[in-house]
């Protein structure tokens, strides 16, 4: 595992932590984006995209793109944009269908 992967582990174990998650369907993925930085998320209008992060000094939020199914992926759009967030404090991020395609099994990204 590379150091880049490391890190995002530990960061993602440690929002868990903070929240006392003890299992994946105790994850409330609009609570803690609130709480970490003043997120919304929302469904809605995307043309090119699968999920888009807009993030300010004063909170911001997390799209997800109106048709986005199962919920399972919808629920991994959220989690992956709130990972740019924890991160690299993103003010921005948008990703594609082509980057989020192995959500089912993972990826780098």
């Amino acid at each position: 595992m590379s150091l880049a992967e490391t890190l995002c582990r530990d960061q993602a174990h440690s929002v868990l932590g903070q929240f006392m998650v003890g299992a994946p369907n105790e994850i409330d993925l609009d609570t803690i984006a609130w709480h970490i930085g003043r997120l919304r998320v929302e469904i809605g209008q995307l043309d090119t995209a699968e999920g888009r992060l807009i993030a300010g000094d004063d909170g911001g939020f997390i799209r997800v793109r109106e048709g986005v199914r199962p919920v399972g992926r919808q629920r991994f759009v959220v989690a992956h944009e709130l990972g740019h967030f924890c991160l690299h404090k993103a003010a921005s991020a948008l990703d594609t269908f082509a980057q989020l395609t192995d959500w089912r099994v993972g990826s780098r990204e």
